[in-house]
């Protein structure tokens, strides 16, 4: 799972957004809410699909290009849960929580890297 979590506010704009994620090196922020709870998760995918293609202002809050319907995963999961739960919804980013506390985010890298570690032992 990524190390630390990178999560920001729904007003936050998609430029800034952007450069946090790519000063971080992440492909995916989540977003909070005033509580501290997880409203959405903005993703590369987003940026792509959402902004860039339908050639939107980077000034827009992110909570506008956001995805709103996440499955999650909880920390009490097993990493192949986490791992079927993105192929079937065929996501590259999935949040993984702690009740309604996010706590980190699962990507397909790490996906790839617990499949190697086991094919190892």
């Amino acid at each position: 799972m990524s190390n630390g979590i990178e999560s920001i506010r729904g007003s936050t704009s998609v430029m800034d957004s952007v450069r946090l994620m790519n000063e971080k090196n992440i492909g995916a922020l989540i977003i909070v809410d005033d509580e501290g709870h997880t409203s959405g998760i903005f993703t590369e995918r987003d940026l792509l699909r959402k902004v860039v293609a339908t050639r939107q202002s980077l000034d827009e809050p992110v909570s506008t290009f956001m995805t709103r319907d996440l499955i999650c995963a909880q920390c009490d999961d097993s990493a192949d849960d986490m791992a079927r739960r993105m192929l079937i919804g065929n996501f590259r980013h999935i949040p993984v929580l702690d009740g309604f506390e996010p706590i980190g985010i699962l990507s397909i890298r790490d996906v790839l890297r617990h499949i190697s570690d086991k094919g190892q032992k």
